[in-house]
C-alpha cells in the first residue's frame, strides 16, 4: 500500500550506497537519511490531515515528448536522441482531489517524459521538468501540492534535451504544466456530470445541458502482482570485475560499472520473480512498475480500457532497468541492449496488468 517513486531526474543526487567510493559519495549516506525522514513525516502530516475529498480524473494532451531512439544518419547503430519521425504518445492523465466546499486539495499528473532536459554541461542539482511543472499548476490551485508520476518514458525524451541552461528545463516544464492546467480547467465541479435539461425553443432549437450531482465512483483497490521474466544474457559478475579492472577508457568503464550495477540487480538465475502494483482510484487505474516501461506498453493498456484513466509509473518501488517492447531487441536501441530482462517481458507484465484490471472492474461492479 505503499508505493515510492522518484520523478527520475537526471540532474539530482545518487542514492545508491555502492557510490560511496566515489567522488561525493560521503554524501550519500545523510542524503538517503534525510530522504527517508522526509518521507516519514510527509506520510504522517498526510493522515493527520484527512478530510473527505472526491477524486476525479481527465485527460489533456502535451507536445513536449519525442521518441529517443534515432538510427544514426552516419552509423549502422541507433542513437539515444529526438526522432521527429515516429510519432509520439502525447497523452496527460490528470487527477484532482477537492473538498466538500470545492477547494483542491492536490493534484496528480502523469505524462511519460524522460527528465534529461539537462545534460553533461549542466552542473546544478535540478529537478529538471518536474520542479517547473509543479510550480506552474500550483501557482493556479491556490498552493495545492502538485504529484507527478512519472510515466512509461523509456523511449521519449523532452524536445529540447541535454542542455546545460537550466531555464530550458523550466520551459520544457511549463509546457506540460500549461497542458495539465487546462485539463484541469476543463473539469465540472467535484461530484459533478452534464445531463440533459431538454429544449429551448429560440430561433434555433437548443439542447441545454447544465451540471447536476452524479454518483462517484468511490471504488478503492490494491493489487501487487508477480511476473516470472527471464534474465538476459550479460557476463558474469567474475566477468565483469576482470574487464573494468583492465579499462582505461572512462566512457567504457561508466558503462561496465553499469552493467556490473545490473548483474547484481538480477542475481545469477536464468530467472527471477518481479513484482508490480496495481492501484483502482474511481476511475483510474496506477500501474506501478520497478521497471522503465515504453510508451508503447501504457498505450496498448490504454486501448485494452477506454472506459478508464490509466497512469503508469516507471521506477517505482525499484529499479530494474528497461523492459521494451519486442521489436526494439530487433533494432538494438540502446534500452534493448542493456535491458535485465529477454524479449517478450514486456507482454508478460503488460498481460497480467490487463488481467488485474479486468478483474478489479469486474468486482467495483458486483
Amino acid at each position: 500500500r505503499l508505493i515510492v517513486q522518484p520523478s527520475h531526474s537526471h540532474s539530482a543526487p545518487m542514492v545508491d550506497p555502492d557510490l560511496a567510493d566515489k567522488p561525493g559519495g560521503h554524501l550519500v549516506a545523510g542524503h538517503r537519511k534525510r530522504l527517508i525522514e522526509t518521507l516519514i513525516r510527509i506520510v504522517a502530516e498526510a493522515r493527520a490531515s484527512m478530510v473527505p475529498a472526491t477524486l476525479t480524473w481527465t485527460g489533456a494532451r502535451c507536445g513536449l515528448a519525442y521518441n529517443r531512439n534515432l538510427p544514426s544518419p552516419t552509423e549502422n547503430r541507433s542513437l539515444c536522441g529526438l526522432n521527429p519521425f515516429i510519432e509520439a504518445d502525447d497523452t496527460v492523465v490528470i487527477g484532482r482531489a477537492a473538498d466538500a466546499a470545492g477547494r483542491v486539495l492536490f493534484t496528480l499528473v502523469n505524462y511519460a517524459c524522460h527528465p534529461i532536459s539537462l545534460g553533461g554541461g549542466n552542473t546544478k542539482v535540478s529537478p529538471d521538468y518536474i520542479g517547473a511543472l509543479r510550480e506552474t499548476v500550483e501557482k493556479e490551485t491556490g498552493g495545492a501540492p502538485c504529484i507527478f508520476l512519472h510515466g512509461a518514458s523509456g523511449d521519449m525524451a523532452p524536445r529540447r534535451a541535454y542542455e546545460s541552461d537550466p531555464a530550458i528545463a523550466d520551459k520544457n516544464g511549463r509546457e506540460l504544466g500549461f497542458a495539465a492546467l487546462s485539463g484541469l480547467t476543463s473539469m465540472l465541479n467535484p461530484g459533478m456530470d452534464l445531463a440533459f435539461q431538454g429544449a429551448e425553443e429560440s430561433a434555433t432549437p437548443l439542447a441545454i445541458w447544465r451540471e447536476t450531482p452524479a454518483k462517484v465512483n468511490g471504488a478503492i483497490g490494491v493489487r501487487r502482482l508477480n511476473v516470472r521474466l527471464a534474465v538476459a544474457d550479460m557476463p558474469t559478475r567474475e566477468e565483469l570485475d576482470r574487464l573494468i579492472a583492465s579499462c582505461t577508457d572512462r566512457a567504457m568503464l561508466e558503462r561496465l560499472n553499469r552493467a556490473k550495477l545490473r548483474r547484481l540487480a538480477v542475481g545469477d538465475d536464468r530467472e527471477m520473480d518481479v513484482s508490480f502494483w496495481v492501484w483502482q482510484l474511481g476511475d483510474a487505474f496506477v500501474v506501478a512498475m520497478p521497471g522503465e516501461m515504453h510508451t508503447e506498453f501504457q498505450m496498448r493498456l490504454r486501448d485494452r480500457f477506454p472506459q478508464a484513466q490509466i497512469a503508469v509509473m516507471n521506477i517505482a518501488n525499484g529499479s530494474l532497468g528497461y523492459l521494451p517492447p519486442a521489436e526494439e531487441f530487433g533494432m538494438r536501441t540502446y534500452q534493448a541492449q542493456i535491458a535485465l530482462h529477454k524479449s517478450g517481458s514486456n507482454d508478460r507484465v503488460l498481460d497480467a496488468a490487463t488481467k488485474a484490471i479486468s478483474e478489479m472492474i469486474e468486482r467495483s461492479r458486483s
